[in-house]
Parts: structure tokens; C-alpha cells; sequence
């Protein structure tokens, strides 16, 4: 074979493992993580479209927060806000929707709390 022949196989070759490579990579499905402190709750985003606006709704102990924000060029955002004392004994609900269609959702139904009922 030729220079040129070995050269044109070479990238060929090279072509093809880039492209199995990048075929076969699974797309990262949205997820929402919650992290409750003793006033905030800190909400992370991960698997968003590179600078999706992203709509969050948080929703804990009666008190129903809608933040904006825009996910970074890896698909992430993080926030805190504040619901006044977190509570883990009601229920809890965090919504992110992207304006390109990504979707996540977290729900925390709490266990029975506080005293046993007799009966």
C-alpha cells in the first residue's frame, strides 16, 4: 500500500471509533437533588441542556416557591431558599422544567411522625 492509502485508512479508523464512541454514549436523563438544612433547602439540577432556562417550583410546609434559573454550559444549577424551619415530617415536592423539554422531579413523603397514636 501507499503512503497515502495507509494515511486515508488511518483516519477512517479514527473516524469510526469517534463516532461508536460518541453513538453509543447514553444521554444523561434530568435529576433534581434536594439537601434540606435547618432554614434552606439547597436544590441541585443535573442533566439539563447546556443554558436551559429552567423553571423550579419548591413546595414544603405550606410554603410554594418558584425560582428561574439557567443551567450552565454542563447542564447544572444550584440554589437555596429559604421555607422557615424544615420540617422532615411533611410532605415535600421539588419540579424543575426546562424550556427544551428536560424534566425532573423529586418527592419526599414523610414516614408517620411524632407521638404513637393509641388506640
Amino acid at each position: 500500500m501507499k503512503s497515502g492509502q495507509m494515511k486515508l485508512i488511518a483516519l477512517l479508523a479514527v473516524a469510526l471509533a469517534v463516532a461508536g464512541s460518541t453513538a453509543s454514549a447514553a444521554p444523561v436523563k434530568p435529576s433534581v437533588r434536594v439537601v434540606t438544612e435547618e432554614t434552606t433547602i439547597a436544590v441541585a439540577g443535573h442533566g439539563f441542556k447546556s443554558g436551559e432556562k429552567v423553571r423550579v417550583l419548591v413546595f414544603h410546609s405550606g410554603v410554594r416557591i418558584v425560582k428561574r434559573v439557567s443551567a450552565t454550559a454542563t447542564g447544572t444549577f444550584r440554589f437555596r431558599v429559604s421555607v422557615g424551619v424544615v420540617d422532615t415530617c411533611v410532605f415535600s415536592y421539588v419540579s424543575a422544567i426546562g424550556e427544551r423539554g428536560s424534566r425532573a422531579t423529586v418527592r419526599h413523603v414523610p414516614a408517620p411522625c411524632g407521638p404513637p397514636i393509641a388506640p
